[in-house]
């Protein structure tokens, strides 16, 4: 049997040395004091501390995200906990692990007016997993053990997502663990879910020989397990639209239809007929274009075939007529034989003739830095040491605009939840995780929501650029109706923050830079690998944007002749 500390450091133990758990981040508080002597004092796990809890959840989001495993999340009681509940959602719609755990009063000290308590029981609703805290005193070790695995398992399987433990913890908080027993098993452990192996329905192999015009929308996964995906669509030749989210794929399918967002924004819906069949893996892509015109396709009675399991569906235009959870080598001898000559190469084609014309477009204004201009230098520049993590409102529009599919950095979002939401935090963490050079780019607004995620920047340390589109306001929102209500929409929707960028980087020590043109984003993608972050502003005006993508729309349908 373990006392209160003795417990959490096994736990501790169990997680990092036999289970592979890297990094834990953790708030400062009195009521987790014995959380924070466990995690800290583990000598295999690699602690993060923040004082901001919103920030801390999404720096621990992002270190998941980048590393695969959970990441450990610990806070005090009362609100603290509540302040990780976005990232926490984030979380479970984007299918991430994380082990959340919350201190909290013991129970007879809870709803009896003691300071800093709130109803921590099920404070996540929904989003979390919740797993009940073993009793302290009454466990045996092999028990702890049980549970630390039980721990991992539940946040990765049947698919990856946040587990919430409350934990009540007893005075006195700052007590030693005694002599740790030795550990029942080591070893790295991992955790998968075996796909199911059963043979294919007949109609489904039907849908799948009588195709001839077949595509495969390939989604947001940061789960991984997508190279099969990937060289099983190259074999069978079918045109791919690749979401700049999709993962960390080894290699990208020959076949890939680069600016697809484009093509579809300029009206070109159709290569001489339409798709017979819609395959999809992962999220479905910001791209309002894309999800209309699959939405459009699948009403006209075109099956929509997706490889995901039934436990996770993810089909917000609600389109979805099959599920295809076997394994692909069920499929390589029967799949797609009847695909029409020519089907693939019109796709792959008229997307080299969109991402010419846009490339004339920008490069008729060499001198010019603008928003587009940025986002296209840094996915067309070889950066595939770097990451690129993209602010979850305009700018992922305009990576999609401007996707090739080919070369460039990995891309990442927090596209669950589909929120600015702790977007510095996120990067942050993402970056820590991965120890590659990272470019974090934001508007203002989402800039200024996060602010305090300067603090995971700065923790994090390192090859981190953050550069901030300075445009006055959430410039997303000019696509809005309610933009032309002029008496509301600047102060309650567009809400410029009138931020002092520069001081708002002095005030965490972080360096600053001014883009003042192209040859200052070059010295930035030059110097990536620096030793310290360095905080960029990007100054435009929003209709420099609106006006730069109406062009490259008209130019990709001349250049199309439609």
């Amino acid at each position: 049997m373990l006392n209160q500390p003795t417990a959490l450091s096994f736990i501790a133990r169990e997680l990092s040395q036999t289970l592979g758990l890297n990094h834990a981040v953790l708030s400062p508080g009195s009521r987790s004091a014995p959380l924070i002597l466990a995690l800290g004092r583990e000598p295999s796990l690699r602690t993060w501390s923040l004082i901001d809890e919103r920030a801390a959840a999404f720096f621990a989001l992002g270190l998941a995200k980048a590393t695969g495993m959970p990441t450990v999340l610990a806070c005090t009681s009362g609100t603290a906990a509540a302040n990780y509940a976005p990232a926490v959602h984030e979380a479970r719609e984007a299918s991430v692990p994380l082990i959340v755990l919350t201190a909290d009063r013991p129970p007879e000290l809870r709803a009896a007016g003691e300071n800093q308590t709130i109803d921590q029981v099920g404070v996540f609703g929904s989003a979390a997993r919740v797993m009940e805290m073993p009793p302290f005193g009454e466990t045996s070790d092999e028990a702890w053990t049980r549970f630390a695995r039980l721990l991992v398992e539940t946040s990765l399987t049947p698919t990856p997502g946040p587990v919430h433990v409350n934990v009540p913890l007893w005075d006195p908080l700052a007590a030693s663990a005694e002599e740790l027993p030795a550990l029942i098993k080591s070893g790295h452990a991992t955790f998968s879910q075996a796909p199911s192996h059963g043979d294919l329905p007949h109609e489904i192999v039907h849908i799948l020989n009588s195709a001839e015009r077949p595509i495969l929308v390939l989604g947001r996964d940061e789960n991984g397990g997508r190279d099969q995906l990937v060289r099983w669509a190259s074999e069978k030749n079918l045109p791919v639209f690749v979401d700049p989210l999709a993962g960390p794929v080894h290699s990208q399918p020959s076949t890939a239809v680069t600016t697809w967002d484009a093509l579809l924004r300029a009206g070109v819906d159709t290569i001489e007929t339409a798709p017979d069949l819609i395959l999809r893996s992962g999220d479905l892509p910001t791209s309002k274009p894309l999800r209309t015109w699959l939405a459009g396709l699948a009403i006209s009675g075109v099956p929509v075939l997706d490889f995901a399991s039934k436990t996770s569906p993810r089909d917000p235009i609600m389109a979805t007529t099959h599920r295809i959870e076997s394994p692909l080598d069920s499929l390589d001898d029967l799949a797609l034989r009847s695909i029409s000559p020519g089907w693939t190469a019109a796709w792959t084609t008229a997307g080299r003739k969109a991402a010419t014309a846009i490339d004339l477009v920008l490069n008729n204004s060499p001198e010019v830095l603008d928003e587009l201009h940025l986002i296209n230098r840094l996915t067309a520049a070889d950066l595939t040491d770097s990451t690129l993590f993209i602010a979850a409102s305009m700018p992922v529009r305009d990576l999609e605009l401007l996707y090739r599919a080919q070369g460039g950095p990995r891309c990442a979002a927090n596209r669950g939840a589909n929120g600015i939401d702790g977007t510095l935090s996120t990067g942050g963490g993402h970056a820590a995780g991965t120890d590659r050079p990272t470019f974090i780019v934001c508007g203002d607004v989402t800039f200024a929501h996060d602010l305090a995620g300067l603090a995971s920047i700065r923790e994090a340390g390192g090859p981190i650029t953050i550069i901030v589109i300075d445009n006055a306001g959430g410039a997303i929102f000019d696509n809005l109706p309610i933009s032309s209500q002029s008496d509301v929409y600047e102060r309650f929707v567009l809400t410029p923050p009138a931020i002092n960028i520069q001081r708002a980087g002095e005030a965490y020590g972080i360096d600053y830079l001014e883009l003042a043109g192209p040859e200052d984003l070059e010295h930035l993608i030059a110097t990536r690998q620096r030793s310290a972050p360095v905080l960029c502003r990007l100054a435009t005006e929003r209709s420099t944007g609106r006006n730069a993508r109406e062009a490259l729309i008209s130019a990709v349908r001349a250049a199309l002749g439609s």
